[in-house]
């Protein structure tokens, strides 16, 4: 804070002059206003940032949260908070996500409603700045500061590559940068063999994305009746994204069909145990899957086929 100043400014050309009434009068207001909370921006170091209201700090300076900038987080405190701001499949060329909050750069960014419904058709919603709508290919869908306090969303053919917008790549990754421009991974969406690409039909809740049909669906089949003795990779990258971890499967085979299904690289005998009943379909839940979107499974002498019922993101 600087020196404080008065109405009336004394010096040395004042010296042996008498001090009137008016002067006194002026000196009284001038400490009751300042005692009294009525200092105003002339009292204060303009470094300080604090405007005329004295509860309002300007939004380039004022008092900080994380050592230098006051519109900043304190530093790690809130790092990838997300709420909200789930993905909805709305054509077969249109997403869009929910409302929410979400933390970009050290931020938040606020939406109080639905996200621009973007189509895969439009270069304008690609962050590559052109159409890359292509069959059996994913887009993942990022959230990106839009105005200075609201998000809106874009695709883009890549994964995330960091942790945090400080290029933290030692954890889970939720973001990628693209030129001085961050953007918050939201989940992702499969353009399947169907005409150009469409999105395969979807909901979420949560970080978990369910199919729209697992039961016939041959898009999300991994496994077409086949009889596996020992256990075997399932390769599940068509259908389910590298920000993956957990998936679930819908599945049917020859009656008295034994699956064993265990995570990739596991050493266990059998794993986890389903065993099918006559003419029945049964859904085994939360198969790990490793780096590259891969569980193993057999099923003895018997076959059976596999769908990707769900599989939960590793983003949230």
């Amino acid at each position: 804070m600087s020196t404080l100043k008065f109405t009336k400014q004394y010096s040395a050309t004042d010296d042996g002059s008498k001090v009137s009434g008016a002067d006194l009068g002026t000196l009284e207001t001038d400490i009751a206003a300042i005692l009294n909370g009525g200092i105003t921006n002339v009292n204060l170091s303009a470094s300080a940032g604090v405007v005329e209201s004295k509860i309002t700090f300007d939004t380039a300076a004022g008092h900080d949260h994380d050592g230098s900038n006051s519109r900043a987080l304190s530093a790690g405190g809130q790092r990838g908070f997300i709420q909200g701001a789930w993905l909805n499949y709305v054509a077969a060329d249109q997403v869009k996500a929910d409302s929410g909050v979400i933390e970009i750069g050290g931020s938040f960014y606020t939406r109080n409603s639905y996200s621009t419904t973007i189509d895969t058709d439009t270069a304008a919603h690609w962050v590559e700045g052109a159409s890359q709508r292509a069959i059996n290919t994913w887009a993942y869908v990022y959230a990106y500061n839009d105005s200075g306090s609201t998000w809106d969303i874009k695709y883009w053919l890549q994964a995330p590559q960091y942790a945090n917008t400080i290029t933290d790549d030692s954890s889970v990754k939720i973001y990628r940068q693209n030129a001085s421009v961050w953007y918050r991974c939201l989940g992702a969406v499969r353009m399947n063999a169907t005409g150009t690409g469409n999105i395969e039909p979807f909901y979420q809740r949560g970080n978990k994305i369910i199919y729209d049909d697992c039961y016939s669906n041959t898009t999300v089949r991994v496994v077409n009746g086949v009889a596996q003795v020992a256990f075997t990779d399932v390769d599940c990258s068509a259908v389910v994204p590298k920000i993956a971890t957990i998936c679930s499967i819908n599945w049917t085979g020859q009656d008295a069909c034994t699956l064993y299904v265990r995570c990739n690289g596991s050493s266990a005998t059998n794993g986890t145990l389903d065993v099918l009943g006559s003419n029945d379909a049964e859904i085994v839940e939360d198969i790990p899957l490793d780096a590259s979107q891969i569980f193993e499974y057999k099923t003895g002498v018997k076959t059976a086929t596999i769908y990707i019922k769900s599989y939960t993101l590793d983003i949230r």
